[in-house]
């Protein structure tokens, strides 16, 4: 299904997270770095601390982790020592590479006067932090809004992040698609912003009960688990760019 727009988007705002490079990546080096910091302190190798922090992601989903390592290890409850973790958590120097594709398609987009834009939730340091570790994406993008430096309010699904990247890339909503991976937040915003909406990439990994058994459970019930899925869905970014090529040229008198 096509949304609005009825011609090619004259720009094309992405998500960050399982979109433009695999997630799993910065949160694996996060709990490596945990894990080396605590490894001295609780007498255990850091190896195995990593390892079972993805054990306790995988049971019992994001939230309480360092909480739940330590108690199972015998540590006293210490809000410092789990603040200490979060802190190193957030602050790890991640090793990135960009989704397979995702450079080369960004290029093209570009070199055929797409404007590209990116628009991510989530702590503004962290996400500035990815950004860092993927130099190639972000040499390629002309607007970038973090959600969190908009304000809680403001982070997906709100519309506003949206409407502010359309207003800063100097194009009509109506003129631009969104392009992102979670159904919970992704799409329902940018819907009502005025973007066509197009998922692309894995649902996000956030441990515990997966995106996917949850949309299975929902459809098998006949009840919508999330924000409502895309207006497209593409497969690569190379599907990706045909499709948005294959739309109608923009009409360069309603670029705004």
């Amino acid at each position: 299904m096509i949304g609005s727009i009825v011609c090619r988007p004259v720009a094309v705002v992405f998500d960050l997270d399982d979109t433009l490079f695999p997630e799993r990546t910065f949160v694996d080096c996060g709990f490596r770095a945990v894990a080396r910091f605590l490894a001295p302190i609780v007498g255990q190798p850091a190896d195995a601390l990593a390892e079972r922090l993805w054990e306790l992601h995988a049971r019992d989903g994001r939230g309480r982790l360092f909480d739940t390592l330590l108690a199972e290890l015998g540590v006293a409850p210490d809000e410092d020592l789990v603040l200490a973790c979060l802190l190193i958590y957030r602050t790890c120097e991640p090793r990135l590479e960009p989704s397979p594709g995702a450079v080369e398609m960004l290029a093209g987009l570009r070199a055929v006067g797409v404007q590209i834009g990116l628009i991510s939730d989530g702590h503004a340091a962290v996400q500035r932090r990815k950004l860092a570790a993927l130099p190639d994406v972000t040499a390629l993008l002309d607007v970038v809004v973090l959600t969190d430096e908009l304000g809680r309010a403001h982070w997906k699904p709100s519309p506003v992040p949206f409407r502010v990247a359309c207003r800063l890339l100097g194009v009509a909503p109506t003129r631009a698609a969104y392009v992102g991976n979670d159904t919970r937040k992704d799409f329902d915003g940018a819907r009502r912003a005025g973007l066509l909406t197009i998922r692309i990439g894995s649902r996000p990994d956030e441990g515990g009960a997966t995106m996917d058994t949850v949309a299975v459970h929902s459809e098998s019930d006949g009840d919508e688990p999330d924000g409502g899925d895309a207006d497209m869905v593409v497969g690569s970014f190379g599907a990706l760019t045909a499709a948005l090529m294959g739309m109608q040229p923009p009409d360069p008198e309603t670029r705004r």
